[in-house]
């Protein structure tokens, strides 16, 4: 039996046609059905300019879930700080803390649009545009996190030398979030924070940022030692050829979302069937995710996730889902959560 704790991280994925109130339905039915299964955590992501990803407000949406869960954690994995002043997120945190008794994840991440080119529409750069529209901070991404950190501790300097007072709530639970070694890692380690690695995102840099967290890891008020959450995606069915009915569109789907091209939903195995094949570029740039993404019946895909456990020597598996419909999510969260308590 896995002593490992199981939690999902919801991308609040659209359908064609769905509208906000949808977005915050399926979530609800995702939170309380987590809950329901014993996982430890419910987080979401944050993404701007996504049309296929409808968590762009997780403090908003995070705060709704808090009247309608009672035990599971919450938390958004993860939010760009540079899209943030540090007084909003220490501020909203600390009251999402309050309104869901001390239950709150605060995760922190870089924006991928620092990194990677992206396009809206035309010859657009979407960083700029998210930068503009966001009116994107100054300062580093450690300088930043730094000074919530004080917030949050109590430790920023106000008027007259007397710390900043703040909501007098429990803190959250802060996580760096990374994606491959680097400042987040980095920054993860010196200040003893607990690591998010989002394997499903970049897998071949996975293992590097756990292995640069691990050897600069410095114990402090947080954390006496490392603690390392992999995020995985995965989807399990009755039937191999279940899974692989379900699966069938997530090239069309990672397509979209990755490279701004074709369809921003998840088209069942009857629609993709009507769509032509990835062009070599986009086989090529979308390969690594689509090789290790876990899918099958519920003991082969609770195998696979405990062989990334294991490599990763995680603490913690986060399972991100994505199918074409909100039921078809439903019932994989089930199968895998029964299925992970008997690896």
């Amino acid at each position: 039996m896995s002593t490992i704790p199981l939690s999902c991280l919801d991308l609040s994925p659209v359908r064609p046609g769905g509208s906000a109130a949808d977005v915050v339905d399926g979530a609800i039915t995702m939170a309380q059905h987590a809950e329901s299964l014993g996982l430890l955590r419910y987080w979401v992501g944050e993404h701007h300019l996504t049309p296929g990803l409808g968590s762009t407000s997780p403090m908003v949406l995070l705060s709704h879930l808090a009247a309608r869960t009672g035990r599971i954690r919450l938390g958004v994995a993860a939010t760009p700080v540079a899209h943030h002043p540090p007084l909003r997120l220490a501020e909203d945190s600390l009251l999402l803390s309050a309104l869901s008794g001390g239950r709150t994840d605060l995760g922190l991440g870089r924006s991928d649009t620092d990194r990677i080119p992206r396009t809206v529409g035309g010859d657009q750069d979407r960083s700029r545009v998210e930068a503009r529209l966001l009116e994107r901070g100054l300062g580093t991404f450690s300088g930043r996190c730094d000074q919530l950190l004080r917030l949050l501790d109590g430790k920023e300097p106000g008027l007259h030398g007397d710390p900043v007072r703040l909501l007098d709530a429990v803190p959250p639970q802060v996580w760096v979030h990374a994606t491959a070694a680097g400042e987040s890692s980095g920054y993860a380690a010196r200040s003893g924070l607990p690591l998010g690695i989002a394997y499903f995102a970049r897998p071949t840099t996975a293992l590097e940022a756990v292995d640069d967290y691990r050897a600069r890891f410095t114990p402090g008020p947080y954390r006496d030692r490392p603690h390392v959450a992999v995020a995985v995606s995965a989807l399990a069915a009755r039937t191999e050829a279940e899974a692989a009915d379900l699966t069938a569109g997530y090239d069309v789907w990672l397509r979209g979302l990755d490279r701004d091209r074709g369809p921003a939903y998840h088209p069942t195995a009857d629609e993709r069937a009507l769509m032509p094949p990835l062009d070599t570029d986009d086989a090529v740039a979308l390969e690594d995710r689509l090789r290790t993404r876990v899918t099958g019946t519920p003991h082969a895909v609770a195998e696979r996730l405990a062989a990334i456990v294991d490599a990763v020597e995680a603490d913690e598996l986060v399972v991100e889902t994505v199918a074409p419909t909100l039921e078809d999510r439903l019932r994989s969260t089930e199968l895998i959560a029964r299925a992970w308590r008997e690896v």
